[in-house]
């Protein structure tokens, strides 16, 4: 049986971008990225990349970004 699992990624810098993209081909993974910077998560959930590092790399569907740490970790 398969349960879906939510990762918290703290940080949207290259490791933790890297990290979230891994960890979102396994189809039952919810990854949720910490950005401190309103308007990188916003750029993420809209865009689908990250707009500081790895531009040019499309994120999967199952990533989402919020600056709201304790919505980010609260679950996970």
């Amino acid at each position: 049986m398969n349960r879906i699992a939510k990762i918290a990624i703290l940080g949207n810098g290259a490791f933790g971008t890297a990290l979230a993209h891994a960890a979102s081909f396994n189809p039952f993974n919810k990854v949720e990225i910490y950005c401190r910077d309103p308007a990188v998560a916003e750029h993420i959930n809209t865009k689908r990349r990250n707009p500081s590092i790895f531009s040019e790399i499309e994120l999967n569907g199952n990533i989402s970004a919020s600056s709201s740490f304790k919505d980010v970790v609260s679950g996970a």
